[in-house]
């Protein structure tokens, strides 16, 4: 910028230069959006894939008092 720009060029120039810097920011503010997302969906993969094995350890595996009130409720 010159010292003779009119203050409206320099308005201008400057919310320009505000543009730029929000289109930055949106650009940045996706790319952890898209990241979030994807560690969203890992964590969720993860949290299934552990609550099956447990429903297979407890169906391998059951609880032997469980059995006897089981039992008991068919009496």
């Amino acid at each position: 910028m010159s010292h003779h720009e009119d203050p409206a060029t320099r308005e201008k120039a400057q919310i320009e230069e505000i543009i730029g810097l929000c289109r930055r920011r949106a650009f940045r503010a996706r790319t952890k959006l898209r990241a979030a997302e994807a560690e969203d969906a890992a964590a969720r993969s993860a949290l299934q894939g552990a609550e099956q094995c447990l429903a297979r350890w407890i169906e391998a595996n059951p609880d032997p008092q469980r059995s006897i009130f089981e039992e008991l409720s068919n009496v």
